[in-house]
């Protein structure tokens, strides 16, 4: 992250709400937990819609969004926020990263299923690196 900017923040929304028009609509969404790595993690979990101008066909893509901080993924950026707080205070430096995911289908149309089986096998794997970019500092 950039000095200076927060990981978590009103700012790092997946659609801003002061857009009066945005070709992407984000629906209610829950939580969603993956196993990678013989842990499991949390992450926010929604659909995001788009209707087609010119036909009403719409598109649906699953977005799943989590936070890594002190080498610790968490769906809860408030969460983010005290961890962040936690390694300043230490003494550390306060990097992190805000994740997101997406694969375009709707979570009926096999979109869960396939960020289930991504996070599984690529999770490790961007821990590593987020490791290696945290400890270069």
């Amino acid at each position: 992250q950039l000095t200076g900017a927060q990981v978590a923040g009103s700012l790092n929304a997946l659609v801003q709400a002061e857009q009066p028009v945005s070709r992407w609509n984000l629906l209610p969404g829950g939580q969603a937990v993956a196993a990678s790595g013989g842990q499991d993690t949390t992450w926010k979990a929604h659909e995001m819609a788009s209707t087609d101008k010119f036909s009403s066909n719409v598109r649906r893509k699953t977005v799943w969004q989590t936070y890594w901080t002190d080498d610790h993924f968490t769906a809860s950026g408030i969460e983010t926020k005290v961890r962040t707080a936690l390694e300043l205070a230490q003494g550390d430096n306060d990097d992190g990263a805000a994740i997101v995911l997406h694969v375009d289908r709707a979570e009926a149309d096999g979109g869960r299923a396939l960020l289930t089986d991504f996070v599984a096998q690529q999770l490790p794997a961007l821990r590593a690196v987020l490791q290696r970019a945290h400890a270069s500092h």
